[in-house]
């Protein structure tokens, strides 16, 4: 319950438009379910996500990449790649793709993705 409760404080913190807040709110949460759950689980890929979010949101897209392409990669494993969860994570990663587009930053995508995509899935997972 203290990983969630550092979610909904974080998520009350972003729509008060306190997104350095939010982040340590969202690192809190991340913290408890990667000592509990380990990296490649899904609470953990929830945390990532919420953080990669709030990343974009800052203009921070190679931090927020790395959160999102973690997220997705478990979400794909996890829960199928047509999951809702899944989709939002592909959307967030396209609309970073879009942000480097009309920020006239496209000599760095292919790097930034191709880094991004380095995720070791190959780990075990909780169950």
């Amino acid at each position: 319950y203290t990983a969630t409760s550092y979610d909904c404080i974080g998520m009350v913190l972003f729509h008060q438009g306190r997104c350095d807040d939010t982040l340590i709110g969202f690192g809190k949460a991340l913290s408890v379910r990667f000592k509990i759950f380990g990296e490649n689980y899904i609470d953990t890929a929830t945390s990532y996500g919420h953080a990669g979010c709030v990343l974009f949101e800052k203009h921070q897209y190679q931090e927020a990449l790395e959160k999102l392409c973690k997220a997705e990669a478990i979400f794909k494993r996890d829960l199928g790649k047509n999951h809702l969860k899944t989709n939002m994570i592909t959307k967030a990663i396209d609309d970073i793709a879009k942000a480097y587009q009309r920020d006239k930053n496209i000599e760095n995508l292919e790097e930034i993705f191709r880094s991004s995509l380095n995720v070791d899935m190959h780990k075990p997972r909780l169950k």
